[in-house]
């Protein structure tokens, strides 16, 4: 391990598999779960809001959710780092967010501590890709093409 580098917990791949069910709470306290969700693909971020990439990702988000009909894309951001719901609401107000933004502490994904991870989920729930990451264009590039192949 180099000196000063946070240990990360090894990450498997979870493509393919079922995608593990959670409910969490959004930020006006209603509860939302995987399994309740009608999409027919699901992007889920897992961010932090003190990350870097995952604020420049916010605007590629917002204009997914614009673009795609509610039955075809459900957005959704899980906050993962253990902020309060206090300063999760001021950074979903001040970076005008407009997908859904949940907390929690979700492990079943075992993703390790890295963030932003984009978890594209097909309709039966499957698990259809996993981008680690964020590059302006390129990574917008590539959940798009996979968004459309699986609608």
């Amino acid at each position: 391990r180099i000196k000063g580098e946070k240990s990360q917990k090894a990450t498997v791949d979870m493509t393919g598999k079922k995608a593990p069910d959670w409910t969490l709470t959004d930020m006006k306290g209603q509860k939302v779960s995987l399994s309740g969700i009608k999409s027919k693909v699901i992007l889920l971020q897992f961010t932090g809001i003190g990350c870097g990439p995952c604020k420049i990702s916010i605007p590629f988000l917002n204009r997914l959710k614009k673009e795609y009909a509610v039955n075809e894309l459900e957005v959704l951001a899980v906050e993962t780092w253990g902020r309060s719901k206090s300063s999760c609401e001021a950074y979903v107000k001040n970076q005008g967010i407009e997908y859904s933004f949940l907390t929690a502490d979700i492990n079943d994904y075992q993703a390790g501590s890295g963030v932003p991870q984009f978890y594209l989920i097909g309709k039966d729930r499957t698990i259809i890709a996993k981008f680690q990451g964020y590059a302006e264009k390129t990574t917008d590039t590539e959940i798009e093409k996979k968004i459309k192949a699986n609608l």
